[in-house]
């Protein structure tokens, strides 16, 4: 299973590599093997929908509410 997951990983556009955590040398050949998986456009879109996000969650950095101004007191 875990040769899906990194191949979805890998098909994505803005992943531009991938760190597995293998503990043995096969855990190792297994991921590896990850890189000649291709997922047709139906299994990448059924993935792609299970990793939507809210769109609450869609921001970047920076972004978010408006802070209210402060009055400046002396």
């Amino acid at each position: 299973m875990n040769h899906i997951s990194l191949a979805w990983l890998l098909s994505r556009p803005a992943v531009v590599s991938v760190i597995v955590g293998a503990e043995t040398v096969d855990e190792l050949r297994a991921n590896a093997a990850a890189a000649d998986v291709r997922l047709d456009p139906a299994q990448l879109g059924a993935l792609a929908a299970l990793t939507d996000e809210p769109a609450a969650f869609h921001h970047r950095a920076g972004d978010g509410p408006a802070r209210p101004a402060t009055a400046v007191t002396r």
